[in-house]
């Protein structure tokens, strides 16, 4: 899976959401004209991320407001709620951009997708310092945007998922997603054991065969060489003498060499099938750990996705 750099920043919220999430109170909701519903809190004690988990604690996210048409309701009900803007803190994000002062991107802490729609007020973002990185309905102004360090204390605006099947559904296809690439990855690791193992078995059979032909040639070079002694000794009476003497000791030289190839071709051979065996068990044995874990690994990875899809459907 690949993460764009714009999403790191509200993925790193959502992991402190989970830290910092405690039990407060029933929180009062307010619907918009355009049918959103907003939880409004103006008690300055809240950095960002607070801000962030406090929504996350209600079952809703900082609001993120990307359209027109949804600012122009968002506005709406602000200005019923309040006289003049607090300083409310809202899910907009510069992904923590130092390079630039203005006109840099603002991204959704909901998806991690670039905010098009605009609402600054004049002279914003300027990213004082390389320091402001959260966006915020400023206090005074009228009812717009500012950059503002994310640690700074302020209120802020939640608000509900308009479509919370969607993670539900996001998640069953997750699931699949995972369990097909899992399924494609064991199929792939068979495949290569099998591969492995036939490897292995063509190997040692090749092996064989080579000691076979050495054994093949070493006999009928023994054999050319008593032939040849032999032929030596019928042309040449006169060495009878020494035919008498040394040919016992030639033909039982000859006798041993044979039954030595034959033994050590038949030891080699043992050998090797001892190592290929033990080889092949060996892989076969870490081939067969390796396909355990990762079935593993995931059932883990499916039965937390199940309780992630269930928790949300409660």
């Amino acid at each position: 899976m690949n993460i764009s750099l714009e999403n790191i920043s509200w993925m790193f919220a959502c992991l402190l959401a989970g830290i910092y999430t405690s039990v407060t109170a029933i929180p009062q909701w307010h619907i918009a004209s355009d049918g959103t519903s907003y939880i409004v809190e103006n008690e300055p004690s809240y950095n960002w991320f607070e801000a962030h988990s406090k929504c996350a604690s209600h079952n809703s996210q900082l609001a993120v407001i990307d359209s027109a048409a949804k600012n122009q309701g968002f506005d709406e009900l602000l200005r019923q709620l309040f006289v003049t803007a607090p300083n409310l803190w809202i899910g907009h994000h510069d992904n923590l951009n130092t390079a630039e002062t203005t006109n840099r991107s603002f991204y959704s802490i909901v998806n991690g997708s670039e905010i098009k729609f605009s609402n600054w007020m004049k002279g914003e973002p300027n990213n004082h310092q390389k320091a402001e990185h959260c966006a915020q309905i400023r206090l005074g102004s009228d009812f717009q945007w500012n950059d503002d360090k994310c640690e700074s204390k302020c209120g802020y605006v939640c608000e509900q998922p308009p479509e919370v099947s969607n993670v539900s559904c996001d998640l069953e296809e997750t699931r699949t997603a995972i369990n097909e690439l899992n399924q494609v990855l064991a199929k792939d690791h068979e495949n290569h054991s099998n591969e492995v193992h036939d490897t292995l078995t063509d190997n040692r059979l090749k092996t064989h065969s080579v000691l076979q032909e050495w054994q093949k040639s070493s006999m009928h070079t023994l054999n050319e060489s008593q032939r040849s002694i032999n032929e030596l000794f019928a042309r040449k009476p006169y060495l009878q003498a020494v035919i008498a003497d040394v040919g016992p000791t030639i033909k039982q030289i000859i006798r041993e060499a044979h039954n030595d190839i034959s033994m050590l071709t038949k030891e080699a051979q043992q050998t090797i099938d001892g190592h290929s065996e033990h080889t092949q068990k060996s892989i076969m044995q870490g081939s067969e750990q390796f396909q355990q874990k990762l079935e593993e690994n995931a059932k883990t990875i499916d039965d937390l996705l199940v309780q992630q899809s269930n928790s949300n459907n409660m």
